[in-house]
């Protein structure tokens, strides 16, 4: 088996994530003010924010085989209900219709891609301290899972004609996913469709686009201040951890990430898109 390596393709997906995808998490900062049971204590939830992101870090830099899969759920529970407020909006139905649709979008990232890529994907699962075999009971069932939601989410479709564009996104998605190499699709998700689609619901909490562009600019020093932490990030994994600056890179983006959207997902889900 020829030894993996990561390519120039692969840093430039990796520039992509750090210039599109981590910014729309920036805009927390900011929009913390347009929860109405948060305004009041902004600077409580905003340092209750950072604590628990570097709450995850330490647990990660300790447990990361723990970590690792807990970053997966929650990335499939956050993109789950990102597809979902996009695809039925306005719509109502019951816990059981939305799991199958949360979990049959969802997947696609954290399950179905290692799943389809099991070489490259453990490759950099390994730089980030994950175990192959631990994971790999993970991602099997979680991938069997998810083929029964899908089959389920079909079903449904079958008979209610409004669920049928989400199911041909998923099926669409699925088969990229398995057509493409793991950080491209990976980036092609997170860039083009789920960063789009958390701005996009954002923008129409504003009254205004002057509103929106105000947020916009407010956010740029929770910006600045995470490609700070990212660099520093990068610089302690090639110091501390004697690794290359290509593999430092990717355990510095995905760790930073994983830290960032634990706080983000119960933010936006939970405050600011409770359905």
């Amino acid at each position: 088996t020829p030894t993996l390596e990561i390519t120039t393709l692969d840093i430039i997906c990796l520039s992509l994530i750090i210039l599109i995808g981590l910014p729309h998490g920036a805009i927390d900062g900011p929009l913390l003010v347009r929860a109405n049971r948060l305004r009041n204590n902004y600077n409580f939830y905003m340092l209750a924010y950072i604590s628990v992101g570097l709450g995850f870090w330490f647990f990660w830099a300790n447990f990361p085989n723990m970590a690792l899969p807990i970053f997966l759920t929650i990335s499939l529970v956050h993109f789950g209900l990102g597809d979902l407020r996009n695809n039925f909006q306005n719509k109502n139905f019951g816990p059981f219709e939305k799991f199958v649709a949360i979990f049959s979008h969802g997947s696609l990232v954290p399950i179905v891609i290692p799943t389809f890529h099991p070489e490259k994907t453990f490759f950099i699962f390994r730089m980030l301290g994950g175990t192959h075999h631990f994971l790999h009971n993970f991602l099997l069932i979680g991938f069997i899972f998810w083929c029964a939601t899908l089959t389920v989410f079909c079903l449904i479709a079958f008979r209610n004609s409004f669920w049928k564009i989400s199911v041909y996104e998923v099926i669409v998605l699925a088969i990229i996913c398995y057509q493409l190499d793991p950080i491209i699709s990976f980036t092609a998700y997170f860039c083009g469709i789920h960063t789009w689609r958390h701005i996009t619901s954002i923008k129409q909490l504003y009254n205004s686009i002057d509103e929106f562009n105000q947020t916009i600019y407010k956010s740029i020093p929770f910006l600045t201040t995470t490609f700070i932490v990212l660099g520093v990030l990068v610089t302690f994994y090639s110091l501390n951890d004697n690794m290359k600056f290509t593999e430092s890179l990717i355990k510095a983006v995905f760790i930073l990430l994983a830290s960032l959207t634990v706080p983000h997902m119960i933010f936006i889900d939970k405050f600011i898109h409770n359905r």
